[in-house]
């Protein structure tokens, strides 16, 4: 197959036994820039004086904030709801010792960090509208699974796929992040998403007291 480029580039040079004697100015093509120059896009040459930056940004912070916070706030409260589950009697019900509550903590940060570069290179891979909601599909899976754990082991299998489908979503979001927003402009929105993080530690254990109230088997 012919190269494109390389065609393109022979009919911009024209070839040495072409005459040019009655080629018109006027319909000749234009010049090809010199080399080492930068071309601009024909989209820079479009006028945006009309255009209100500060509405846009705020376009851009109403659409992306509130959601990208409100999937990390999920986040958070599955990864941490096992100390409310615990309150609640999660270590006679599955007969574990102090030391396997442990394990069952520990082990979610193993795949957590293992797994938190390969979900990067698949982002990039993948667009992040098809990635980022892929990956809350399957840890909600995980969590619905893991309610029905009859032991120490599912409990323990449970954590560490539950760390492997969590772990694409803050470095993920980070990096979608700076591919909507300048510098200057990510910082900020950056703070804003981490601080769902803090409104899920806040409410966690009333959902946690209001489930256990609800559910007339727990005592």
């Amino acid at each position: 197959m012919r190269n494109p480029l390389r065609i393109r580039q022979g009919i911009s040079r024209g070839h040495p036994s072409e005459k040019h004697d009655d080629v018109n100015p006027e319909k000749a093509s234009p010049a090809r820039p010199a080399e080492g120059a930068v071309v601009e896009p024909a989209y820079l040459g479009t006028d945006t004086s009309d255009v209100d930056p500060r509405r846009v940004l705020l376009k851009m912070d109403l659409h992306l904030i509130p959601m990208l916070a409100l999937l990390y706030l999920l986040s958070f409260l599955d990864r941490g709801n096992i100390g409310n589950a615990k309150i609640e009697g999660l270590v006679e019900s599955l007969n574990m010792t102090g030391p396997q509550y442990n394990w069952t903590l520990t082990v979610f940060f193993f795949t957590y960090c293992v797994c938190e570069v390969p979900s990067n290179l698949l982002l990039k891979r993948l667009r992040p509208s098809i990635w980022l909601p892929s990956i809350m599909v399957a840890w909600g899976t995980v969590m619905t699974l893991m309610g029905i754990v009859q032991d120490f082991k599912g409990l323990l299998i449970a954590r560490l796929f539950l760390g492997v489908t969590e772990a694409g979503l803050y470095p993920g979001v980070a990096y979608y992040i700076t591919m909507w927003y300048c510098r200057t402009e990510a910082q900020f929105r950056q703070a804003m998403f981490f601080s769902a993080a803090s409104v899920a530690g806040a409410f966690s254990g009333l959902l946690a007291y209001g489930i256990a109230v609800s559910d007339p088997g727990v005592d």
